[in-house]
């Protein structure tokens, strides 16, 4: 019995042997440690900031040639230790030898192991012993970097690493050197030659997170309302500590730890079952075990026939998907299957065989997902299970969506006890049950419709839409379709969450959903948006500026117009009021957005004015919550090194021209007269009138011309608008409107987007005198817009704007 016990295990002399012959590589190895850390750790005192980032970076497995050595020199020892395995005169001679198998695998592993350790625990200790004191007073440093609860007072000074600090670095260096060796030491025991030991180390290392990657392209390209938030991308990376160490600062956890660590033996205990299986005479071969060759060529055609499809639909169109899908597969397949035979000649029928089962397999893997095996697309949270749930869509248009984001002045968000419920990135939560039932109301209208909803270039089998909904959601930010992402999140009780993310959702398929009304008329919804949230804090400041004077200003000092009267574009800005004005100032905005109906809230009334909120409120220096990324230095240290003890909120407000209260406010308090002071700079109003199947109408003239409007092209003719569904609109003649109190009135009326792409009105503001810019000349009236470019603001008319009423455009 101890005879057999000591067969298996590692022999002194093999060790040894090992270490004499392949010293160098430790050695080298900690050269490179002594140069990456040592020498920046022993370096005079200037340059603190720099130095105190770099080594974080160091020990938070955050620096890239650290990492690199991680891969490199494992990889290295695993294939020197075992190289005798590629040579059958080797293998042969070496297991003639009075050792058993398990002695020379474990020997060889307990050797690499110890060749790879040594370096870093020397590197460890040096750290430890020659860790530099800094004098308190360079707390307040520009540059310094504090440690995320590392701090230790020593000496009266400020250490720049704690032991723990090191001691976590080299418990995480052991382990990656651990995880990525067993895996060098696997792919030795299944590959026949160098290269393709040296190809399978890479091919492992990055197998798991790679495979899961490739996977959610497929699920993010089929599966209607798939969510690939960070959420999924971390578990991602939780897949190799390659990847999981570097993103978590070095630290993933206890839990993760045993999980690798567990992992990595795991891999030695199957390198070593394979070894004692292993055929000394395919020494030289590709692969010794066949189906490490059928899964390389599988894994190549499965990220073949990925990059091949995405490539085919960028440059041809979705309906070449398929067709790159294909070709991607079958090529990678048969090159990878050339590298594993080591020679070209691959027709032959298991090649054949192979690519048959792949293709039958690549059928239903990819179909899974376009028909939604799982039903990922139609699960909807059970009712009842819900705890709290948002609505995140981007419907306000861009000079309105201020209205509802709460900015703070503060890095980056806060915690969420500061706000209680809003969030710039998960948008407010709804908690009252009768809301939390529309929000499942609107998801469940919303996967009612998903196949006329589905985006185009996301279909293998597509379904004409409803005539109602195939307009505009792809043609460009201006139209009326949604631009950007509509997400639903869902807490669950118990823990847990459920987000799904919808893309292009017409705005009108939107607005028909009664429920998404109930939620914009809620309390809930209105109480949480309110000016008098106490969440907010205590104002203390606001800002008033005209919204087209403003950009006015800034379209002429930007263009080439030489005005005389440049001071009516100083883009008025107001800050100064006293404690009752800003208090009257609050009640005006607050009961205008108290009285706001459904259809104006998610209208597309423009602007007039811009109005800033400023809260301040205290604050704790607690910076639970904040993201990890920014936990080191979530505020700026003070000569003391102290959080500050408040913390500021902002709220930007749109105003327009509906909005009476706080219009009257501005006239009580003398504002009204300098904010609109811009108007008398503005010469005059071009109307363009679009329209779809070509030119017609009256337009303002006789003569028809077609060109590129805002495109700034004057003298091409014939440019005009393409969409996707095969509707061409072409401008019609503009309307020149001078007369002040029309302009004015075009004005108060405008609206931000053109809800038809078959009709709507577009229109520019002449700002000053043409003289002066780059295309001066003696240019017919419609041809000014584009002469003048720089000095213009747009907006546009609908169809039943007051407006066109009132200029007979109509």
């Amino acid at each position: 019995m101890k005879l057999k016990a000591s067969c298996f295990s590692p022999s002194p002399a093999l060790m040894w042997e090992n270490l004499r012959r392949f010293w160098t590589i430790p050695a080298f190895s900690f050269l490179l440690y002594l140069v990456f850390c040592i020498m920046p750790t022993l370096m005079a005192p200037q340059g603190i900031g720099m130095r105190n980032s770099y080594l974080e970076s160091f020990l938070d497995h955050q620096n890239f040639l650290a990492m690199s050595q991680y891969c490199v020199f494992p990889a290295i020892t695993a294939i020197v230790l075992f190289r005798y395995l590629h040579s059958t005169a080797s293998a042969t001679t070496l297991h003639a030898m009075p050792f058993s198998r398990m002695k020379l695998f474990s020997s060889n592993v307990v050797s690499g192991l110890a060749m790879l350790w040594a370096p870093v625990v020397l590197t460890g200790l040096l750290i430890l012993a020659v860790r530099p004191d800094y004098p308190a007073d360079l707390l307040g440093h520009p540059g310094m970097i504090l440690p995320e609860s590392d701090e230790l007072a020593h000496r009266g000074g400020w250490q720049i690493m704690s032991v723990r600090h090191v001691l976590n670095w080299l418990g995480g260096a052991m382990l990656l050197l651990l995880f990525v060796f067993a895996l060098c030491v696997l792919a030795g025991m299944v590959t026949g030659n160098i290269p393709m030991h040296l190809i399978s180390c890479g091919f492992l290392a990055v197998l798991a997170p790679a495979a899961a990657a490739l996977c959610v392209t497929y699920a993010d390209k089929f599966l209607f309302g798939f969510n690939n938030g960070a959420e999924l991308y971390s578990a991602i990376t939780f897949l190799s500590p390659l990847l999981a160490f570097p993103l978590e600062n070095g630290a993933p956890g206890w839990a993760a730890a045993a999980i690798y660590l567990a992992l990595a033996l795991a891999a030695l205990a199957l390198a070593a079952w394979f070894y004692a299986r292993r055929a000394l005479e395919r020494a030289g071969d590709s692969f010794v075990f066949a189906f490490m060759g059928v899964l390389i060529c599988y894994f190549s055609a499965y990220a073949g026939m990925t990059g091949m499809g995405m490539y085919f639909e960028g440059m041809f169109g979705s309906a070449k998907y398929l067709l790159g899908l294909a070709i991607g597969a079958a090529l990678f397949f048969l090159v990878a299957r050339m590298m594993v035979k080591k020679s070209p000649r691959v027709w032959e029928k298991r090649t054949f065989a192979l690519l048959g089962v792949y293709a039958v397999l690549a059928a239903l893997f990819v179909g899974s997902f376009r028909l939604d095996f799982l039903g990922y697309e139609k699960r909807l949270p059970q009712e009842g299970a819900v705890e709290s749930a948002s609505v995140i869509v981007p419907l306000y248009n861009t000079f309105r969506s201020e209205r509802f984001d709460l900015t703070f002045d503060f890095w980056y968000q806060l915690p969420s006890r500061y706000y209680e419920g809003l969030s710039r990135r998960d948008g407010m939560y709804f908690r009252d049950p009768a809301n939390i039932a529309a929000v499942r109301g609107l998801h469940g209208f919303i996967v009612s419709e998903r196949e006329a909803l589905r985006p185009e270039p996301s279909r293998l089998f597509p379904k004409a839409r409803p005539a109602e909904w195939r307009e505009k959601e792809t043609m460009g930010y201006f139209w009326s379709g949604i631009s950007g992402m509509m997400r639903l999140n869902y807490a669950m009780k118990g823990g847990g969450a459920l987000t799904r993310d919808y893309e292009g959702i017409p705005k009108g398929f939107l607005l028909s959903s009664a429920d998404f009304r109930r939620l914009v008329e809620s309390e809930e919804f209105k109480e949480t948006y309110s000016l008098k949230n106490p969440a907010l804090g205590r104002p203390i400041r606001a800002t008033v500026s005209s919204w087209f004077g403003v950009l006015a200003a800034q379209r002429v000092k930007e263009s080439d117009l030489a005005d005389d009267r440049a001071e009516v574009w100083g883009g008025a800005t107001f800050d100064d009021f006293s404690a009752a004005q800003l208090a009257s100032l609050i009640d005006a905005v607050q009961a205008d957005l108290s009285a706001e109906s459904y259809e104006r809230i998610t209208g597309d009334a423009h602007q007039l004015y811009n109005v800033v909120l400023e809260f301040e409120k205290p604050y704790d220096g607690d910076t639970e919550g904040f993201p990890s990324e920014i936990r080191p230095y979530p505020y700026d240290v003070s000569a003391n090194g102290n959080p500050p003890t408040t913390v500021r909120l902002t709220v930007n407000l749109g105003i327009p021209s509906y909005f009476s209260r706080t219009e009257a406010w501005l006239r009580g308090n003398g504002l009204y007269e300098p904010l609109n002071a811009w108007l008398e700079g503005v010469e005059e109003v071009l109307i363009t009138r679009w329209t779809s199947g070509g030119a017609g109408g009256d337009g303002g003239g006789a003569e028809t011309q077609s060109f590129g409007s805002m495109a700034g092209l004057f003298g091409t003719a014939t440019e005009t608008r393409a969409f996707s569904d095969g509707i061409f609109v072409e401008p019609l003649k503009p309307v020149s409107v001078t007369d002040p109190e029309k302009i004015l009135n075009v004005i108060r009326n405008a609206e931000t987007q053109a809800k038809n792409p078959g009709e709507y009105w577009e229109c520019a503001l002449v700002l000053g005198s043409s003289q002066g810019s780059a295309l001066e000349g003696d240019l017919p009236s419609w041809a000014k817009p584009f002469a003048v470019e720089q000095a213009l603001v747009y907006f546009f008319l609908n169809a039943g704007n007051p407006a066109l009423e009132a200029l007979g455009l109509e």
